[in-house]
């Protein structure tokens, strides 16, 4: 029954509101950021992806994926990243394509289900390093995506990869998007548009055939969006086809490794659809926690190590604490 109703979280003062949580961890959090090592790999479709590396000599590897608009460089990407090579871990963050260092050449660029470039990371490490454990990682966004992956590999997962996390993750896309288009909202859906905006037009620059950018500077939400661009450009009939083929709630069940999904109840982003209690009450493997507080990608927690609750708790589960 891994339904982790009372978690060990406990929000500083000043740090009960989820907005002041999302904006704060997002704006002003200080941490002395990685150098990364760069590698980049062909795709079966000529394309590439960016690999961020941060080595320590580790025999384990913790693979993270980014969010929304977010990339390897995205501050809670370096926390984790920093926070397992303390403790002996290599880490590397994939930077789904166009969120990279160069926009990436082909149409399609990422989406919240697409799995393809994940799977492909996984066999260029397999084949290509000497790690005895892969650890998986996503981040809202990339939770779903991890999450999603799991479930479609259900018993052809590499067995290198022996737990799967998720950290603020939609995994209801529909009710998430219908979430964000609260008033409450307004500044995220911006911000957010606003770099979808500018990407499209970059990728119209590169295939004006195929993107037609009348309309764009107009909308104003994310389900516009996505029935216009996001669907269409990877292949599926509209928006909600896309959010019903998506989500990653229906694949959690198929989930055979221990996976942990961490979605804070004061998350303005997240519908409640997208706290799946019945599916890890029925588990012994799908844990699913729920703090009162932690706002969106956040867990905020003051120390001296400027670590937050999230990436402890991440580690504590991945060294078998669930």
């Amino acid at each position: 029954m891994p339904f982790i109703e009372n978690s060990s979280y406990r929000a500083p003062r000043l740090f009960t509101n989820g907005h002041v949580q999302t904006l704060y961890a997002y704006r002003f959090r200080k941490l002395e950021k990685l150098h990364y090592e760069v590698e980049r790999i062909t795709t079966a479709d000529d394309d590439f992806l960016e690999l961020s590396w941060s080595k320590v000599g580790g025999n384990k590897l913790l693979i993270a994926l980014h969010g929304l608009e977010g990339s390897a460089e995205s501050i809670y990407i370096h926390a984790v990243i920093k926070h397992f090579n303390s403790k002996g871990w290599d880490g590397v963050g994939l930077n789904f394509r166009g969120c990279g260092q160069e926009m990436n050449r082909q149409l399609r660029t990422y989406h919240s289900g697409e799995t393809t470039d994940l799977h492909h990371l996984i066999q260029h490490v397999a084949n290509n390093f000497n790690y005895k454990e892969i650890a998986l990682v996503g981040y809202s966004l990339g939770g779903n995506v991890a999450l999603k992956y799991a479930g479609e590999q259900a018993n052809k997962m590499n067995p290198l990869i022996q737990k799967v996390a998720a950290v603020s993750a939609p995994v209801e896309l529909n009710g998430c998007a219908l979430n964000l288009e609260a008033f409450n909202n307004i500044i995220y859906r911006k911000n957010f548009l606003t770099s979808l905006r500018a990407k499209t037009i970059a990728k119209a620059q590169q295939y004006p055939d195929d993107i037609d950018l009348t309309g764009l500077n107009e909308m104003k939400s994310f389900y516009e969006f996505d029935d216009k661009y996001t669907s269409k450009i990877n292949g599926f009939r509209n928006a909600t086809d896309y959010y019903t083929q998506s989500s990653s709630v229906q694949y959690i069940p198929k989930i055979t490794i221990p996976a942990l999904l961490v979605n804070a109840k004061d998350d303005s982003f997240l519908s409640e659809s997208c706290y799946p209690i019945a599916l890890a009450k029925s588990s012994d493997r799908f844990f699913l926690e729920t703090p009162k507080n932690g706002g969106h990608v956040a867990f905020i927690e003051f120390n001296d190590d400027r670590r937050y609750w999230i990436e402890k708790r991440l580690f504590s589960f991945f060294s078998n604490s669930y």
